[in-house]
């Protein structure tokens, strides 16, 4: 038998404001106001995103002016580690929290650690109390905006503003999340009833999935990934076209790493995906326009 939900996330599906869901949580269903602050998060991962791949999130969290680093599993809100961070350096092993460092170090080796998506809002916190006033059922209502920012600028800060104003800010529709008090599960369910019978059943995504998706960043794709789609009917000059395109590609993605000094594998990639390409351009004579081998020589790339 599968164990009970301790949490559950909702997004509301008729377009219900701030004020509806807290006109229905007040007034409908007995619940009281908390308190409300600042919620600022800034997602972390390789350049290959190699926690995405590995099910780990790793979120810089601001809110009401403490400063967290936290380490979990995608679609699950409890840290598998967190600790107070200021914040994140690019390096693993320059984090000043053992457990983070140690927790880091298998997923990521030695590859730096780059920003993916900021988000910015408030959140709203409410409970549900017992007779004696006691909290039963935890409630916190989330409001955001997401930004897409540059991988190797130098790491937001989770207090400021999170990107500069000339980037694209885009609207993320309210999460409502509620949370168990251990030994309150009846009073869990049926709260969760009752929102979900007000607002919809529409569970939300993951905050880096729903972030990202928002802002157009595609998680899990490494940048430096050479392969190009091949079928057997391919010409040799369309297919030598494809790898070479690709290169192109690749060879541009790892620049910015380069100049940036954050971590060694960006010139190693570079240098790897450089020698197959003069490898290519040398077995591919009478494929290529003798001007482009010319422009791909290894006299002519560096």
């Amino acid at each position: 038998m599968a164990a009970a939900a301790s949490s559950l996330s909702l997004v509301p599906t008729e377009g219900a404001s701030l004020a509806d869901i807290d006109t229905l949580l007040t007034e409908q269903l007995g619940c009281g106001r908390v308190a409300a602050g600042r919620l600022a998060r800034t997602f972390y991962d390789t350049f290959d995103h190699r926690l995405h791949r590995a099910g780990l999130v790793l979120e810089h969290e601001w809110l009401d002016g403490r400063r967290w680093l936290r380490l979990r599993r995608a679609d699950q809100g409890t840290a598998v580690v967190q600790a107070a961070c200021d914040r994140v350096p690019h390096r693993v092993c320059e984090l000043a929290d053992r457990r983070l460092r140690e927790a880091l170090d298998g997923p990521c080796g030695e590859r730096a650690l780059l920003p993916v998506v900021v988000t910015d809002g408030e959140q709203y916190r409410y409970a549900r109390t017992d007779e004696l006033d006691k909290t039963i059922v935890r409630i916190s209502v989330v409001t955001s905006v997401a930004v897409a920012v540059d991988r190797f600028a130098p790491a937001p800060d989770p207090g400021g503003t999170p990107a500069d104003v000339g980037r694209a800010r885009h609207v993320l529709d309210p999460v409502i999340t509620l949370v168990a008090v251990r030994g309150h599960q009846r009073d869990f369910d049926a709260l969760c009833a009752a929102v979900a019978a007000r607002l919809g059943e529409r569970v939300a995504l993951d905050p880096l999935h729903r972030a990202a998706g928002a802002a157009g960043v595609a998680l899990g794709e490494d940048p430096s990934d050479s392969a190009v789609p091949v079928h057997g009917a391919m010409p040799a000059a369309e297919l030598a076209g494809a790898v070479l395109r690709r290169a192109a590609e690749v060879l541009a993605a790892n620049v910015a790493g380069i100049e940036g000094a954050v971590d060694d594998e960006f010139l190693h990639e570079f240098r790897v995906t450089l020698r197959a390409t003069r490898a290519l351009v040398r077995a591919r004579e009478g494929v290529l326009h003798p001007e482009d081998r010319r422009s791909c020589s290894p006299g002519c790339v560096r």
